[in-house]
């Protein structure tokens, strides 16, 4: 009885779902407001230090500060945030769980970083096969038979799917961070199976905020590159990591609330 009542399709509360993750933001108070300052610091010094400042957008700081032109550096810086951000989630994660921080534990890294970011890569993944048949459409050449031109259309516009079905098993994201074991792919399906609606308008809600804040970001730190000096690149880096870690926020309290609807966690 139990296992069949753990297959079964859970209905996802439509306020807690769109909203839930957007209440969380707010979560863990000083202590958390101090993990994000920390983390804030720790891109930008990564960021500043391989020459990989936002500021180098703007064509008159590259010709005045070292803004790097190497591919490795430019990877590297990417690869080592990427794992500085993976490190954040666990964290954050924990504050949503009501766990305390143990500031000599934040900044080390655990095997459960390492699970987690590989699923998050492996979502990362499924975007790129949407984008691999965006490219597909794009350099596509038209045929004059239309049957062809229906199927083809048909079968590479299946790529665009992926990403969204993949959603479904985001909460993935808060099992790794917390050490959980994985519930199996069939048992989330079921359960998410009548949902897709819900957690759709959950999702874009949040890509909305996270475009208008990154997007803001990006061109405030343009803006200020053309009048800035160095001192003051750094400290658009900051807020503009500061602005990216709030972002990461909202995709983990998604996850986060994902997780808890699906598996009814008090």
């Amino acid at each position: 009885m139990t296992n069949q009542a753990n297959n079964q399709s859970v209905k996802l509360p439509v306020v807690s779902t769109i909203l839930g993750p957007l209440a969380l933001t707010f979560s863990g108070g000083f202590g958390a407001l101090l993990l994000c300052l920390a983390f804030s610091l720790i891109i930008t010094a990564i960021m500043g230090t391989t020459g990989n400042l936002t500021s180098c957008i703007a064509e008159t700081f590259r010709t005045k500060y070292y803004c790097t032109n190497n591919l490795l550096w430019f990877f590297a810086a990417r690869i080592l945030v990427f794992a500085v951000n993976v490190i954040f989630i666990r964290n954050w994660v924990n504050i949503l769980d009501g766990q305390k921080l143990n500031w000599r534990q934040v900044f080390v890294p655990t095997m459960r970083d390492v699970k987690t970011g590989g699923i998050i890569l492996g979502f990362l993944a499924t975007l790129g096969v949407a984008l691999f048949s965006l490219y597909l459409l794009y350099i596509r050449q038209p045929n004059p038979n239309w049957r062809i031109e229906i199927i083809y259309f048909g079968i590479v516009s299946l790529g665009f799917l992926v990403p969204i079905l993949a959603l479904r098993f985001l909460g993935y994201v808060t099992m790794a961070a917390l050490g959980e074991s994985l519930t199996s792919f069939k048992i989330i399906w079921q359960k998410t199976t009548g949902n897709m609606f819900v957690i759709l308008s959950s999702a874009f809600v949040i890509f909305i905020i996270m475009m208008i804040i990154l997007i803001n970001f990006l061109q405030f730190a343009h803006n200020a590159a053309s009048i800035s000096n160095l001192g003051q690149a750094w400290l658009t880096e900051f807020i503009c990591s500061f602005a990216k870690i709030v972002s990461l926020i909202l995709f983990t309290n998604f996850c986060y609330v994902l997780n808890k609807n699906l598996s009814e966690r008090k």
